[in-house]
């Protein structure tokens, strides 16, 4: 692999507020605040959120938000809550995850503190009405699919040129937000928010292998991915769609260099996973 330093781009501008995109939170509020986001995985029950107040109640700390990205209903057994609170420190952030967890119902919980964090609560599969989905139910993706095995290259390169369209507005949705990236980190944490909010959309279950961005390469791993799962032994990588959404996205944020992007293990091929990588080339 040729390396190539990614060319600067000019200064970033301002973080804005905090936002909301499914189960993407921003914790950046406003100038000398600091907080603490708990990720729970919970048994869903009545009298939950109150018991998970009220803990964090007796430390005298402010709770900012209470979200639910996949809120329970019917006999729905487990969803996430996510409390957004202030901190004073790492210390009493830490207590109070030690006494949550003792909360009955609780199954597990991550800690995330600081600002300016983009914090992504594993909740795959995403569903709507009972059905597992992406921006669209399941059963509309798999109608695209079909239609673009029914009538070949045609359908083939435009359902394609729509994932690479898809690609850059998640560029362009990202770096609205965190600005252009100026500097290696930059290009890093725009890469990492890119993997992980097409797990938030329920793509598959993202697994980062190698996230050198700065440096124009990127492998990850994409368990039950929704595209391939579709064709188990095929016998051949079946990611065109998706691989399409990876090119969009990388070419954008690697402009004006070419960009690779190759799938290397396909779930249709037999192997547990899809693993695609994108990079610079010359």
């Amino acid at each position: 692999m040729v390396f190539i330093r990614i060319r600067k781009r000019g200064e970033r501008k301002p973080i804005t507020p905090a936002f909301y995109i499914d189960t993407i939170i921003s914790t950046k509020e406003p100038e000398l605040v600091t907080t603490v986001a708990y990720v729970l995985k919970v048994v869903n029950r009545i009298g939950l959120l109150r018991d998970i107040s009220a803990v964090i109640s007796r430390y005298d700390t402010n709770i900012m938000k209470v979200i639910t990205p996949e809120p329970a209903y019917g006999d729905k057994k487990e969803t996430y809550v996510v409390v957004i609170a202030e901190t004073v420190d790492r210390k009493r952030a830490e207590e109070i995850e030690s006494d949550l967890k003792k909360v009955d119902g609780v199954l597990s919980i991550e800690t995330f503190i600081g600002e300016e964090k983009i914090l992504f609560p594993r909740m795959f599969p995403i569903m709507v009405n009972d059905e597992r989905a992406i921006v669209i139910p399941q059963k509309a993706f798999n109608a695209l699919l079909n239609a673009r095995d029914r009538y070949g290259l045609t359908m083939a390169m435009v359902v394609n040129r729509v994932g690479y369209a898809l690609g850059e507005g998640l560029y362009w949705m990202l770096s609205s937000i965190y600005g252009e990236p100026s500097k290696d980190e930059d290009y890093n944490l725009l890469s990492r928010s890119f993997l992980y909010l097409l797990e938030a959309l329920g793509w598959g279950r993202v697994d980062l292998v190698l996230n050198n961005a700065s440096e124009g390469e990127v492998v990850f791993r994409l368990y039950d991915n929704i595209e391939c799962v579709k064709y188990k032994r095929e016998g051949k990588p079946t990611g065109l769609l998706t691989q399409a959404i990876i090119e969009g996205f990388y070419k954008k944020l690697w402009s004006p260099h070419r960009v690779k992007v190759r799938e290397t293990r396909c779930i249709a091929m037999g192997d547990p996973y899809c693993e695609f990588s994108a990079a610079v080339t010359l």
